[in-house]
């Protein structure tokens, strides 16, 4: 698990390194949405072990929390140099898919976190620039 967890998180960082571009702080949507993919898989991979293992009244390792903490901490950083640096993406950029990664990767954030994006995320659902549902 750890293996998977540690290569997927070296194709995110890979797959969003600086491309050639015209401007070197343009955002690549491309690799963002594909990075956003990845964490968002692992995201929800630990997500649904825990919670089937809770229908099933079945214990899990203390590790899995563990190794959850890990990855939102990775994940989070990632993406808030990322919002910091092009604020919240719109989801005709980087699709439905992307865009619903980035709520639930800042959603297990920090509170002081969520207060930061939630504003920007508001902004863009007002103008009908974000998606509507934010379920998985």
């Amino acid at each position: 698990m750890k293996t998977s967890i540690f290569t997927l998180l070296i194709f995110a960082v890979i797959s969003c390194s600086p491309q050639s571009s015209s401007n070197p702080e343009e955002i690549n949507h491309t690799s963002f949405a594909s990075s956003l993919d990845s964490m968002m898989k692992l995201d929800q991979g630990f997500r649904k072990q825990i919670s089937e293992a809770m229908k099933s009244n079945l214990s899990l390792p203390t590790s899995i929390y563990q190794e959850m903490e890990k990855v939102d901490s990775s994940n989070q950083a990632w993406l808030k140099i990322k919002l910091e640096k092009n604020g919240w993406p719109e989801k005709s950029k980087i699709g439905e898919k992307a865009a619903r990664a980035v709520f639930l990767l800042i959603q297990h954030a920090d509170l002081p976190d969520i207060e930061t994006y939630y504003p920007q995320l508001q902004s863009l659902a007002d103008m009908g620039k974000q998606v509507k549902s934010m379920q998985p």
